[in-house]
This record gives C-alpha cells, structure tokens and sequence, in this order.
C-alpha cells in the first residue's frame, strides 16, 4: 500500500479569498514529486503517484480541485484521500526503554500519554478510571535518582497549559500528528501522468471555513475646520492550523456573502466520511449537514480563480514601505475585492491591517437624520390612517472618497482637541456605500428636533384590470380571464420641528411600500429593491433632505397607492370561466 510522506511541502497558499460569513476560497501552489510508479495494463504508460496537502478536514463539497500549471505536458488522472501516516516515537540511546527515557527522546513531539489514576490534572479519564493527555512534550527531567517528571505543554478550549506529569505513572504512550483538536488536516494521493520535463507544479484548490475577515473603521473628526480622516481596518482570523505565519501573496477580502448551495457539506476528499453516510447528506441537500467542529459561520459560490503572485525578496530598506499591505481593490461580477499582498496569517493569531487607503481632510456635514421605517411598518400597507413620532439623530455626512466601495462594518468616531489628541465619542455603524457617493453615520439622539409622521388612507378605492389572459375552452373556442386589482390612496406628511437657534439640514430615508405619485420636495435619491411575492408593489428607499429654519419648521408631502387583489371579483371572473366550459363540454 502507498502511504504518503509530505516531504517539503510548503502550506503557505498563494492566493485566498475571503468572505466575511466565514468561508474562504484558498489556492496553494504544490509540486507533484513522484513517491510511487504503476504501469498502465498494457504496461506502456507510467503512471506516477505522489502525496500533496495539507487539506483542512471540512473542505465544500464539490471545490476541492488540482490543475496544472502545463496542462499540456500533465495528465492529471484522480484525486483520492491518502492513507493516514502512523506517526513514530523516536527510539532512545542506549539500554534505557523506560516511558521516561522514550520522553527524552521525543522532546518537541506531539504524544497522546496514558496516565495511571492519582495523577492530578484536568484531563479526560481513559480506560480503568486513568487520565489521557495531549500534548507536546516540552521538558524532561534528566535522567538519575529522584523523581521522574515531564511537562507537557496541552491545549483546551484554545488556552494553552503546562502539565507537570510524574513518569513513573504511565501505562502507554503513543506519537500522535502535530496539529490541534478539531482542526485535523489531511492529503491527497495524486495519479497523474508527465510528459514533460521535472517535476510539474500545480495548484491544489478549496473552499473552507475557519478563514474569515470583520472590517472596521475609525473617523478622527476636527470639528474646526469640518473634516475628517477615515481609516479602514480589517481583522483577519485564521482557524487552519497549517499556516504558520508564511505570507500570503494575494488576500482578497470581498463585501457580501455569495450564495452557496452545500455550504455544511463537507467534500469526501477532506472529511473521509463513508458512501452511505455521504449519500444521506447529499439526498437532503443544503438540509445536509455535516459541522466541522471550529467552524466559523455560513455561506457562497466558488470564487472566481485569482492570479498567483510569487513572494520576491525584498531588496532593501526603503521599499519595505511598499512589502505588504493594500494592493488595490477591484468588482467582480456583483462582489467588490479589497486586495493585499503579502500579508502573514498564522494560526489561532488574530491580524489586523488596513483594507483601504488613509484618506484625510474630507469635508464633513452635521446633518439630522430621520428614518421613518422605525415607526411605520414598510413591509405591508398601511390600513387605517397613522401619527407617530420619529426619532431625530445627529449625524454626519461626507462624500466616500477611497475610490472603493465602504462595506458594512463598526465605526469608531473620535474628536480631535486642541492639544492634538484624540477623544472618544461614540461607535456607530458604517452602511454600505459606494464610491463617491454620501456616507451618513449617526452620533446621538436630539431633543431639540423633532418630527411627526402621519399617513391618512383615503377612503375612496379605484379597481381596474392588470391583466386579460385568453384561455382555450374548446376545440376552437377561447375565453379571456381579467384580473382585477384595487388601488387604495394614501397621503403623507413629515412635519420637522427645529427649537435650535441655527438653521438645520435633515436627511430622510424611508422604504415605501408601494407606488410614488409624486413628492414635494422632489426625493434626492431612490433605490428600488424588490416587489412582493405577488408582484404588485414594489419596496423602494427613497431620501430626501430639507432645509429646517432656525427655531422653525419644514415638510415632506408624499403619495403613493398601495395596490391590492380583488379577490371578490377574481373569484368571480373564475368561477364564470369555468361555468363556460362546462357548458361547452356538454
């Protein structure tokens, strides 16, 4: 049988890309070094065998893939999960076989030890009430009289501790793969066939979870000249315990979360999960569900492929400024990618690095921010007429200058003072934004502006046909269907009321369910979202800002219609269709 040996092999990938709900689609280049040869049956092709890896336990069913780099001179035959390697404890020096002896020659070696009951500790029982341990084996005591006493360096809920073991206490040892609980890594057996000269390169790639990045910002605000500096951060965690600190070429870091179908199903080259188990996974679907035990959150589609980048040297001092960090930032498809280069993951070491470019001396506006969704329900038609109150918020706006998009994400607001320090003032939330276009972010609620929103339904309904559909009745005959919809007005108004002694501007955003009529003033943006499940009215936000007067007030007047089934008539209009034609039958 072959077993694979993972000689030289670099983990370090070369390019990831990143999504924000925990998934990651990694790419690491490997070298095909043939371990094996088989002939073919008619004994004219050799086909060579070889071991790459590591592969993470929970790889998306479906991504884990292997192409080579000359697909011409590279006949890539199978991928299957290789045989699990027995690690081996290294044999002492001389004629000293005891557990203590066999520690000293494993120091710096992952063991699994079983520990005769008495031993204090916490640790799982193992068999006859005796304690199992895991860990490195860090020190031991050297050899002669006294006592015979070890440390073993253990992980537990990712904390890692020292374990002072008496030697003379243990009952079985074994050499275990370097790595952490529930984070086991695998590899691949490669069947492929070379024509060309070397040994070929490749590039092993998946999708994964334990990778994921959470964006944030900070805005230094100097409220004496009206500007601010922006700065973005992204923290980037790492759950795959084979990345030990290498940089990365390329880390695209993308704003969404793609759809992906068996975002819990875990493909059978990674997990090893037998043909009856798989087959019961995949019958439910996306319903199917099989966890990796330090999995980070949910979903996405396979990642367009990204370039590979090799890591150069660097030359000399002053172009250290330019080794890592921000590469760029580019769309793809209906996602943007916040690109760096060369950046250091390292297991279980939580990064943090700037996703976008400084940018200072952006002109800010104190505006008062009113969102009307918090006070009337935009999800369904307003029935009976409404007042409500709506909370005003102080708040800023400035244009998004960074040229790249502004993702969802935490933002740090601080004031600079005087002696050119900063203060705290309060965290808020960064929306979505693009390029160019106006960021508002709230600071605090406001007693000195309020406002009122009413909604008045008008009592009279207007019913009008949408739709005729002609249906056939007989060999030669049709009938037309209508359908009828009624259209039911309403009118609304947005009072402001400004007690402050300064005139004031105001944003507001509403997500109207239904069709605008017409507006005074005129709304300053809109975007439409989505209709409803019967496609009669669409949900569209829309933004109006307004100039409120000193110790005065000013409004928004709106109508819109909601649209809604005539049932009664419909019903109507179906039971006269089928009155038709069963007549004609007879």
């Amino acid at each position: 049988q072959f077993l694979p040996t993972m000689n030289n092999q670099n983990n370090t990938p070369s390019s990831v890309v990143c999504f924000k709900n925990g998934f990651s689609f990694v790419t690491v280049p490997v070298v095909l070094k043939a371990e094996d040869t088989e002939k073919s049956e008619d004994s004219k092709v050799e086909i060579k065998l070889c071991s790459i890896g590591p592969l993470p336990s929970f790889a998306v069913h479906g991504t884990v893939g292997l192409q080579a780099d000359k697909p011409e001179c590279v006949k890539i035959f199978s991928l299957s999960k290789a045989s699990k390697v027995d690690e081996q404890l290294t044999v002492p020096n001389g004629p000293d076989f005891s557990y203590h002896a066999f520690l000293e020659a494993n120091l710096d070696s992952p063991v699994r030890i079983n520990v005769k009951d008495g031993n204090s500790g916490n640790s799982q029982f193992g068999n006859s009430g005796n304690f199992n341990y895991e860990g490195t084996v860090k020190w031991v005591q050297p050899s002669g009289e006294g006592p015979k006493m070890a440390i073993l360096e253990t992980t537990e809920n990712m904390m890692k501790f020292d374990k002072l073991i008496d030697t003379s206490k243990i009952v079985h040892l074994e050499r275990i793969m370097r790595g952490v609980p529930g984070y086991e890594s695998s590899s691949l057996l490669v069947r492929y066939l070379n024509r060309g000269d070397g040994e070929p390169a490749c590039t092993l790639s998946y999708l994964t979870k334990g990778l994921t990045w959470a964006p944030s910002y900070s805005i230094l605000m100097d409220t004496e000249n009206k500007t601010i500096k922006l700065e973005g951060k992204a923290c980037l965690l790492c759950d795959l315990p084979f990345l030990n600190g290498g940089a990365i070429s390329e880390i695209s870091l993308v704003a969404g979360e793609p759809k992906m179908e068996f975002q819990h199903l875990s493909d059978p080259l990674a997990s090893g999960v037998s043909a009856s188990d798989f087959v019961s996974q995949l019958g439910g679907g996306h319903g199917g569900q099989i966890y990796h035990t330090r999995a980070a959150p949910r979903m996405m589609s396979q990642a367009p492929g990204q370039g590979l980048f090799g890591g150069g040297q660097i030359a000399d001092a002053p172009e250290m400024v330019e080794a890592e960090g921000i590469k760029g930032g580019e769309s793809v498809q209906d996602f943007f990618h916040y690109n760096l280069k060369n950046v250091p993951l390292k297991f279980n070491q939580p990064l943090s690095i700037p996703f976008i470019e400084e940018c200072d001396n952006i002109e800010f506006e104190d505006i008062y921010y009113l969102n009307l969704d918090n006070v009337s329900n935009s999800s369904r038609p307003h029935n009976d007429d409404e007042q409500s109150s709506v909370e005003v918020k102080h708040a800023i706006t400035f244009k998004n200058i960074s040229g790249q998009p502004l993702t969802t994400a935490p933002v740090s607001i601080l004031a600079k003072t005087k002696e050119n320090n900063s203060k705290f003032m309060v965290q808020g939330m960064m929306k979505f934004t693009n390029a160019a276009k106006n960021a508002t972010i709230e600071i605090t609620r406001t007693m000195d502006v309020q406002s009122k929103f009413v909604v008045e339904t008008m009592k009279e309904r207007k019913t009008e046909v949408i739709n005729e559909v002609t249906e056939v009745t007989g060999l030669f005959g049709a009938a037309s269907k209508k359908q009828y919809v009624d259209t039911v007005q309403k009118h609304a108004k947005v009072v402001i009321m400004n007690s402050k002694d300064v005139e004031i501007k105001c944003k507001i955003e509403h997500q109207l369910y239904g069709h605008l009529q017409e507006s005074t003033p005129e709304t300053k943006d809109k975007t439409e979202r989505q209709s409803n499940h019967q496609g009669l009215n669409p949900t569209t936000k829309y933004v109006w800002e307004v100039q409120v007067p000193a110790a005065g007030k000013a409004e928004v007047n709106f109508k819109f219609c909601v649209k809604e089934w005539n049932r009664a008539m419909n019903n109507s209009n179906s039971n006269s269709s089928n009155r038709t034609k069963q007549s004609e039958a007879v």
